[in-house]
């Protein structure tokens, strides 16, 4: 009989269904889509990187031009019993242009050593950067070397093999020392010849050179300077890579340390 047909109670049984109701509704909502990851930096140009080599070259050649005002006076007018460095900075700073005088010939390096700055990152990070992409060194490594798993770092790409790396920096540095090198000896040519008094301006020097030797008097000193900068250079920024490698770089994610001793606190206790 259709009153025998049993009816839902009003009260606890329709909250229950309206609970359920709630909570599917609750599970059921979209959950977002993942978010992609940041796109990849654009590797810098090499005008920025010239850029940014030139502005440290300029801080650089202020904060030391007067030091080396002071090495040049020491080594070009030797005395005895020889001076000590204060008494040779006592001595220019007596001179007609007072402390200036410590700043005597910086037009000079401070064009030069700028430009020499700017070159010397610029083809360091772009030879790197080509060394990187094309694997020159792949075939010298060996096939054992290069069909080896590399370990991964956090953000999952593979490790370049440590030879391979150190190899590429040493090649790149010696790029930057030989290019560098065309503005060096110029630069410190005329440099000298204003510290040592002999001019009081570059336009003066570098007329002299010319006078005397030609154009090709600036390049005096290229191959010494060829055979300073280019090893120098390369072992400079191959050991910097490597003294990047071997020290601890936990202090780059303090957090991370941080948690770890959280966590083996927790176990101990």
């Amino acid at each position: 009989r259709g009153s025998d047909c049993a009816l839902p109670p009003l009260g606890g049984g329709g909250g229950a269904m309206r609970d359920r109701t709630h909570a599917d509704a609750s599970t059921s909502r979209p959950t977002p889509p993942p978010r992609s990851p940041p796109p990849a930096a654009a590797n810098p140009s090499i005008a920025v990187d010239m850029a940014c080599g030139a502005v440290a070259g300029v801080a650089y050649t202020v904060s030391a031009h007067p030091f080396d005002t002071i090495k040049v006076a020491m080594q070009t007018r030797p005395t005895h019993p020889p001076r000590s460095a204060l008494e040779v900075t006592a001595e220019i700073c007596r001179g007609p242009r007072g402390a200036l005088g410590l700043f005597r010939g910086l037009a000079a390096p401070l064009v030069g050593y700028s430009i020499e700055a700017g070159i010397n990152y610029a083809a360091f990070n772009q030879g790197r950067r080509w060394l990187e992409r094309n694997d020159p060194f792949v075939a010298a490594a060996g096939a054992a070397a290069s069909t080896t798993a590399a370990p991964q770092d956090v953000v999952g790409e593979r490790r370049r093999p440590v030879t391979r790396h150190l190899a590429e920096c040493a090649a790149s540095g010696a790029l930057g020392g030989s290019l560098l090198s065309l503005v060096v000896s110029p630069t410190d040519l005329i440099k000298c010849r204003i510290q040592d008094g002999q001019f009081r301006r570059a336009r003066d020097a570098v007329a002299d050179v010319v006078t005397k030797h030609g154009v090709f008097g600036m390049t005096r000193g290229v191959a010494a300077t060829l055979a300073r900068e280019v090893p120098g250079n390369a072992l400079f920024f191959t050991v910097y890579e490597a003294a990047q490698m071997a020290f601890p770089r936990w202090v780059a994610h303090p957090h991370a340390a941080t948690t770890g001793g959280d966590q083996s606190q927790n176990q101990s206790q």
